[in-house]
């Protein structure tokens, strides 16, 4: 990422290691410092997690439709938003 900080450092707690955001302080729900975690599987190792392709990566997950779906959402609705986010893969697959 150019300018707003690398992808985290396992070292510390993944922290934004350099860019515009690597002193960013935050205080919700607790105060940290940004933090950026991307993992390709997060369900990897939990027998809790119900995925129906555990070997699907996750930035495969929604195709440029699905994320045009979401954001087509009605303004200010967020109710129908956090819907539409959770579900937008069936509902572009269902299409």
């Amino acid at each position: 990422m150019s300018g707003l900080g690398g992808w985290g450092d396992p070292a510390t707690d993944y922290s934004v290691p350099d860019g515009g955001f690597s002193e960013l302080h935050l205080s919700y729900p607790s105060p940290h410092i940004l933090r950026r975690n991307f993992t390709l599987q997060p369900w990897k190792g939990d027998a809790f997690v119900l995925i129906t392709d555990s070997y699907k990566i996750a930035n495969t997950s929604f195709t440029a439709a699905a994320v045009e779906a979401v954001l087509e959402s009605p303004a200010g609705d967020f109710k129908y938003f956090q819907e539409a986010l959770e579900n937008a893969e069936v509902r572009i697959g269902d299409k």
